[in-house]
């Protein structure tokens, strides 16, 4: 499995969620019956503030243990993946609630997990190639991006809103369907994680196999050279 094809899955189902952008002013109004200028202010400081403090402490965090190139791409991953499953954690309720202080509470906690992960897997995605190919893979992946994700997103959303004949379910489930695609997304990190710890275990199994090769090599080397020492006393005998 790529590294980087993975990767970039993960970061289009994150950004599959650009649908709240586009449908939450709309459900808040129509479908919970909030007033549209309490909706718009709510969602205004929770759209601008969580996403910040999400990239802000996800760079901190990742600073903290070591970045995310070498060896402490392992931990990176852990951390991204801690934080893709605390994001759909706080996510995967919202579909349910009614309240406008519960709902922006929620939301204001998913994007800032799901924030926290974009400084950390960028440079970890784009780290995976080589530097030679570093500029056509953050290329595709800005295309794959923009394609699946933003573009798809309300697409998708409201071809499944416009499947209910009541409008209100229609709503509900488009939501919840934004929501919960957020699962993807910890799924595929959690697969980048796993890939990347099989792949450290392989590498050290390997470096394993080639010391204790030249550790038979040198002993083999140091006995050839003391027989032939030997050998060379013995002559002079």
């Amino acid at each position: 499995i790529s590294f980087s094809f993975i990767r970039a899955t993960f970061f289009t189902c994150c950004q599959f969620n650009s649908g709240i952008q586009f449908w939450i002013t709309s459900y808040l109004i129509e479908y919970l019956g909030y007033d549209a200028v309490q909706v718009i202010i709510i969602f205004s400081v929770v759209s601008v503030t969580a996403p910040m403090s999400g990239v802000l402490i996800g760079s901190v965090f990742a600073d903290k243990y070591g970045g995310y190139k070498g060896n402490n791409v392992i931990k990176a991953l852990k951390l991204c993946s801690a934080f893709g499953v605390v994001a759909f954690i706080f996510s995967f309720p919202i579909g349910f609630l009614y309240s406008l202080v519960y709902i922006s509470v929620l939301l204001w906690a998913f994007l800032f997990f799901g924030a926290a992960i974009v400084p950390v897997g960028t440079g970890i995605m784009i780290s995976s190639v080589s530097k030679e190919a570093q500029a056509t893979s953050s290329s595709i992946s800005q295309l794959i991006f923009n394609l699946f994700g933003y573009f798809m997103s309300p697409i998708l959303t409201g071809y499944v809103m416009d499947g209910f004949e009541n409008k209100f379910d229609g709503y509900k489930w488009g939501m919840r369907l934004i929501f919960w695609w957020s699962i993807f997304a910890a799924i595929f990190m959690a697969v980048a994680l796993f890939s990347a710890m099989a792949k450290r275990s392989n590498e050290n199994i390997e470096k394993d196999d080639v010391s204790f090769l030249d550790d038979e090599m040198g002993q083999d080397m140091g006995n050839l050279i003391q027989l032939e020492i030997r050998r060379r006393m013995a002559q002079n005998i």
